[in-house]
């Protein structure tokens, strides 16, 4: 290792660690210490407001902390900073054993940020809207989600509201497609896992129709002769299209 690369590998230590392996002495150094680190939680803070929130600013400044001191980032770009972040609870939840939602609440705010910056990619050619008998096309920038806990309900007003679980978080099962629409807004639909399993059909590349994906599923459940359970089924297909989740069907 080069003198730089060594000088440069010391100079990062003395960032994370807030100077306990200290680079220099020189006064400066306390300004870029601080300036590092606060652009870091600039990035983490405007991803996660709620998470924020729930933890209070000291439990969060301390996750922070611990991220920017001893976490290895896998990619330089600020960007994928959230991303990192997101990882970071993943692995670590005995950080926050007094939030056992917290990974699930992060994972369901980075999704509108991961949705918002997806590339568009080129779709099958469009022939008509007939998303039940042709082959569904999906809008591209789309992301499927399932937890444990009602994320999108929990707030600091909900911790504070009585009841069973944490802090009157109760565990249900709740699921999301994020999609962007035509007016590059990022929408959250919430689906039961019955539908979410239709989704991950269509997303599967199997070449199903829209009504062989909802048979497919029902036929798992032992509904694929329920006429109410296909209908509801078809109904599903066709208010994806009119919300721009599924974009028409494929043209043969």
């Amino acid at each position: 290792m080069s003198e730089l690369a060594i000088m440069q590998a010391a100079f990062a230590r003395d960032l994370r660690t807030s100077g306990h392996e200290q680079f220099s002495d020189a006064p400066g150094m306390s300004i870029y210490r601080e300036l590092f680190f606060n652009n870091i939680c600039g990035f983490i803070d405007g991803a996660f407001p709620v998470c924020a929130d729930v933890v209070g600013e000291e439990g969060w400044r301390s996750l922070c902390r611990d991220f920017f001191s001893s976490y290895s980032c896998d990619t330089p770009l600020f960007l994928k900073i959230s991303e990192e972040f997101l990882a970071y609870l993943q692995a670590r939840p005995e950080l926050y054993q007094d939030f056992p939602y917290l990974a699930e609440l992060a994972h369901y705010e980075w999704l509108e940020l991961a949705v918002d910056v997806m590339e568009d990619v080129d779709t099958p050619e469009i022939d008509g809207g007939d998303v039940v008998n042709g082959i569904p096309v999906v809008t591209p920038a789309l992301m499927t989600a399932c937890y444990h806990y009602p994320v999108h309900r929990i707030s600091v007003e909900t911790l504070v509201t009585a009841g069973g679980g944490v802090g009157g978080i109760v565990e249900e099962i709740s699921g999301f497609i994020v999609y962007r629409n035509s007016d590059d807004l990022v929408k959250f639909v919430a689906c039961n896992p019955m539908t979410l399993a239709i989704m991950e059909h269509l997303l599967a590349g199997e070449q199903l129709t829209g009504k062989d994906a909802v048979l497919a599923v029902l036929s798992m459940m032992g509904l694929a002769d329920n006429d109410v359970a296909i209908n509801g089924g078809i109904e599903i297909l066709n208010t994806w299209f009119s919300q721009g989740i599924l974009l028409g069907a494929a043209k043969h």
